[in-house]
């Protein structure tokens, strides 16, 4: 068969090439040939063409068909989960009792509070005899509070970026776990130690490779939270007490005055907010107030009472105490003397009268305000 196909392959060459080969009609019939073939190739590549674009229209309208299917399928889905939503309502309302559901809105209560100060502004502003003084207080009023607000929130700001700052030092700090030099651990313990004792500026404090001394008069109260100070500073490893308690400040000149510490104490334990803190609260208890006014019912009305208070609070920077004192017309102090240089100053008092000695008066101020020397 293989033999066969070689001699009709070999016989059909033979015959193809007398053919085209013909001294009389070979070219003629050559060039017949080749615009053959370039019809065939014209007519192939435009039924390929037509092929493309009918295959390119089809897949068009399957898209465009699709599209619309999809348009369809979703707006369906949204009309059945509407319902879906409005049944399980009209369930919901009736399977509770009448005497549970609201009879008021809390955004009606809102619109009427609203209503009322609306009213009273305008009837204090649009008074014609003093109409012109009041607008006049209002809009320096209103300058006055932007600028104290942008004052404000710029402090705040750049309060809150120095305490991450400063936190991102500490943790970077306690992950090296390097040592501190001789003369900031100093500085260090004596920071420290100035917030728990009345008087600093007796002690001395040395420090060589971590290791602390301490030493100076000192009361016996602060004693135990001075030494529990030292301790707790970054970088100490060991301290040296060389203190000397004493129990009174009567015969001490060093622990004589002063202004009793309280030690370190939460930043919202304080009477005055620093300004980072301060700026946090207020945002936090106006967003809780907001929260509580569009909640509605008890929960709502506590959180709303929680936030207003809170921003009350960051607003005026001050504690309960100073309040009452303001309110009441008495000055409340944070720190006032401490109660052994209270006693101390009894003791010499005393001391002083069994000698003989009287305390030395107060000079009288001029007109002018200056003390007689």
């Amino acid at each position: 068969m293989r033999r066969a196909l070689t001699a009709l392959g070999t016989l059909a060459a033979g015959v193809a090439a007398a053919y085209f080969s013909d001294p009389g009609q070979g070219r003629r019939r050559r060039a017949a040939l080749r615009h053959q073939a370039a019809a065939t190739a014209h007519d192939t590549a435009d039924v390929a063409q037509s092929a493309r674009q009918q295959a390119a229209d089809r897949l068009q309208e399957l898209a465009h068909e699709s599209r619309v299917a999809g348009r369809q399928a979703l707006h369906r889905l949204r009309l059945l989960v509407r319902e879906g939503r409005e049944r399980m309502a009209a369930r919901r309302l009736d399977r509770e009792p009448p005497a549970q559901r609201p009879v008021a809105s809390g955004h009606a209560l809102l619109a009427a509070l609203g209503g009322i100060a609306v009213g009273a502004a305008a009837m204090v502003l649009l008074d014609p005899q003093r109409r012109r003084r009041r607008l006049s207080l209002v809009r320096d009023q209103a300058v006055r509070l932007g600028h104290a607000g942008a004052c404000f929130v710029d402090v705040g700001l750049r309060d809150l970026g120095h305490r991450a700052k400063g936190l991102g030092a500490r943790t970077t700090a306690l992950l090296r776990r390097s040592s501190a030099d001789d003369a900031v651990l100093v500085q260090r313990v004596r920071a420290a130690m100035g917030r728990v004792v009345s008087h600093p500026h007796s002690i001395w404090v040395t420090a060589a490779e971590g290791c602390v001394t301490i030493g100076g008069p000192v009361l016996d109260g602060e004693l135990a939270p001075l030494l529990k100070c030292v301790h707790s500073v970054r970088g100490v490893r060991e301290v040296r007490d060389a203190l000397e308690p004493h129990d009174s400040a009567a015969h001490v000149p060093a622990l004589q005055g002063g202004r009793r510490r309280v030690g370190p104490q939460a930043e919202l334990m304080r009477a005055h907010w620093a300004p980072g803190p301060r700026l946090l609260a207020l945002a936090g208890g106006t967003a809780l107030t907001l929260y509580g006014a569009s909640r509605g019912g008890l929960t709502g009305l506590l959180s709303a009472a929680a936030g207003l208070g809170l921003a009350v609070r960051a607003a005026r920077n001050e504690g309960l105490r100073q309040a009452m004192g303001r309110v009441t017309g008495r000055s409340v102090m944070e720190a006032g003397p401490s109660p052994q240089a209270s006693s101390s100053r009894q003791e010499a008092d005393a001391a002083g009268q069994a000698h003989g000695w009287r305390p030395v008066e107060p000079a009288l101020p001029l007109h002018g305000g200056a003390a007689l020397h």
